[in-house]
C-alpha cells in the first residue's frame, strides 16, 4: 500500500474553507449529484458526502474534497468521530487503488484524516461505485464504511472547473 504525507497546514487551510463555506452558506450555489453535494461560493467549490451509522444515528462520517492554494491536486478530508483507535492507520481502497494514512488530527467534535487526490485515485473514483475506508475501533476490531461515488462524476467536473 502507498503512504500518503501528512498535511497539517492543509488541515488547518481546509478547516478555514470549511469553516468560511458554513459561515457564508447563505450566498453558496449547491448542486446535487447523486450521492454527492457540490457547495461553490466565488469560484472555491468543495464536494462533500456525509455518512450516518445506522446502528447509531449520531454517529457521522464524512468525506469532503477541496482544492488548497499551492497545492496541484485536490485533497480529501476524511471526518471521523471520537473512539476510533488512532495508532492504526486508515486504510483507502477503490477499485485497485490502495492507499493508507495517518490520522492527521482529533479536534473535540471528531478526528481528521487528509488523503491527497491524485489523477489515478480520481480516474478510480469516476469509474466505481465505492469509495472504501478501513479503520479500528480497537487494536484488533477493524470496521469499514463505504461512500457511494454515484454522481461522482459529474459533481468532480464541475469541482474541477473552479
Amino acid at each position: 500500500m502507498k503512504k500518503a504525507p501528512s498535511f497539517l497546514a492543509a488541515l488547518l487551510l481546509i478547516s478555514a474553507i470549511f469553516l468560511s463555506f458554513n459561515s457564508i452558506a447563505s450566498s453558496a450555489e449547491q448542486a446535487r449529484f447523486g450521492d454527492w453535494e457540490v457547495t461553490c461560493i466565488e469560484n472555491n467549490c468543495r464536494l462533500a458526502q456525509g455518512l450516518k451509522n445506522p446502528d447509531n444515528p449520531g454517529i457521522v462520517f464524512g468525506l469532503l474534497i477541496v482544492n488548497i492554494k499551492g497545492s496541484d491536486v485536490p485533497v480529501a478530508q476524511l471526518n471521523f468521530p471520537l473512539g476510533i483507535y488512532l495508532p492504526a492507520s486508515i486504510g483507502i481502497l477503490v477499485a485497485e487503488e490502495k492507499v493508507e494514512i495517518p490520522m492527521t488530527t482529533c479536534l473535540p467534535k471528531g478526528c481528521i484524516a487528509l488523503l491527497p487526490l491524485n489523477d489515478s485515485l480520481i480516474k478510480a473514483m469516476q469509474t466505481q461505485p465505492e469509495f472504501n475506508v478501513r479503520f479500528y475501533v480497537n487494536e484488533k476490531t477493524p470496521r469499514e464504511i463505504s461512500f457511494s461515488l454515484k454522481g461522482f462524476s459529474e459533481a468532480y467536473e464541475i469541482f474541477s472547473k473552479n
